[in-house]
């Protein structure tokens, strides 16, 4: 803790309603301050793979902080993390009639979201 960490983040991330405060914890973040509660989502850095999900105490491991995409989504607890991927993948069959993921959430800026769900 109290090392800057620099973390990519999408111009738009998915915040579940578990997330509070998404300025604070995206402050502690920088501030290298995790939580094993926290999970982010991320774009896969894996080909053929859509999404990542992982925990942010695996963010104090240098070689995966490197690797690490843009995160996108983030929620406390891995259950609502994995809803919160589901929500994705509805926002994004519903929008473009597949699953590019990566091309949905590059063009989402240009619409309104339902984030009530």
């Amino acid at each position: 803790m109290g090392e800057t960490v620099s973390l990519a983040w999408g111009e738009k991330v998915y915040v579940d309603e578990s997330v509070k405060d998404p300025d604070r914890i995206k402050k502690k973040l920088r501030r290298g301050d995790y939580e094993r509660r926290l999970y982010l989502v991320t774009l896969s850095a894996t080909p053929g793979n859509m999404l990542e999900i992982f925990s942010s105490i695996f963010l104090r491991q240098e070689l995966f902080l490197d690797r690490c995409q843009p995160v996108v989504g983030m929620a406390i607890g891995k259950e609502r993390a994995i809803r919160l991927i589901l929500r994705i993948l509805e926002e994004t069959y519903r929008q473009r009639s597949d699953y590019r993921v990566d091309l949905f959430l590059k063009n989402r800026r240009s619409w309104s979201p339902d984030f009530s769900q």
